[in-house]
């Protein structure tokens, strides 16, 4: 990696930012033992607005969301092994009794499942969302988006 060159003028050393270009004073960034010059690339500015654009929780979400997207289609088998294995170590409580007994009343065709979200009406893959466990078989059917959002 090639070093940064400072411009000097007036007796001041000035570095230029990586990110907006602008020549600044050292004062302007922050300090980086790794770096030949000890300064960070980016001034304090842009450092700041990089680091508030990554603490954005729901960019992180979906950034969260497509990685796992990708993850199970390079590799199904190992997440089907991981739901399976989770699955069945569960206890079983009112909200797991609640999904058997819808999926085997979407098995025996009691309880037929839409296309279309419930809510945004995308067609999506659905899951039903319980409002009531104690009632399984009524469900909102949303997409795993809107259903994040529950």
């Amino acid at each position: 990696m090639q070093q940064k060159e400072p411009k000097y003028e007036n007796g001041y050393t000035y570095w230029q930012c990586s990110k907006c270009k602008k020549w600044l004073s050292e004062i302007d960034y922050y300090g980086d033992r790794r770096t030949p010059n000890k300064l960070k690339a980016q001034c304090k500015t842009c450092h700041s607005q990089s680091n508030i654009a990554t603490r954005d929780i729901e960019n992180t979400k979906r950034i969260n969301r497509e990685y796992m997207r990708r993850a199970r289609k390079s590799n199904p088998q190992k997440f089907k092994r991981r739901e399976r294995l989770s699955a069945y170590y569960r206890p079983k409580t009112e909200k797991t009794k609640g999904r058997e007994i819808l999926n085997s009343a979407l098995k025996s065709g009691k309880v037929i499942k839409p296309t279309n979200c419930s809510q945004c009406g995308k067609i999506r893959k659905l899951t039903a969302h319980h409002s009531d466990y104690s009632k399984p078989i009524e469900v909102i059917w949303l997409c795993y988006e809107c259903h994040g959002n529950k």
